[in-house]
């Protein structure tokens, strides 16, 4: 009888372990056509406090690892590249990493550290002309 309910209980974990080992693949990894296009700043936080001081930032990504930003306060060009949940921008006044702490279709936001400063840029697709 003990042999039984062991055998049972064996069973049962493998079972839940092929399951689990079947479900969905969830991975960390941001694809790159996820963040094409124009992001503009809907608010920021420097230090964790809200700052007025990037009030007209944006970020556009192009598919050719090309982008444009007027983080440094005036526009230029710069390369990136998207590494997990990371874009690194390069080529550029400033090369900075941020974290891609959340990206929906609509809504996107960053982590960096700047110049000894925490920032985090909340922001939003603009909608394409056509």
């Amino acid at each position: 009888m003990k042999w039984t309910n062991h055998l049972s209980i064996i069973s049962l974990l493998a079972l839940t372990t092929v399951f689990q080992a079947c479900g969905p693949e969830e991975t960390s990894e941001t694809s790159p056509d996820r963040i094409l296009g124009r992001w503009e700043l809907s608010n920021a936080t420097r230090n964790g406090r809200p700052t007025e001081s990037l009030t007209d930032l944006y970020f556009e990504f192009f598919l050719d690892g090309k982008m444009t930003t007027n983080i440094g306060g005036a526009t230029e060009n710069a390369s990136y590249a998207l590494l997990d949940n990371e874009i690194r921008q390069s080529d550029s006044q400033f090369d900075v990493t941020y974290e891609i702490q959340d990206l929906t279709d609509s809504v996107m936001v960053l982590a960096t550290e700047l110049r000894g400063y925490s920032f985090r840029f909340r922001l939003a697709k603009a909608l394409q002309e056509e």
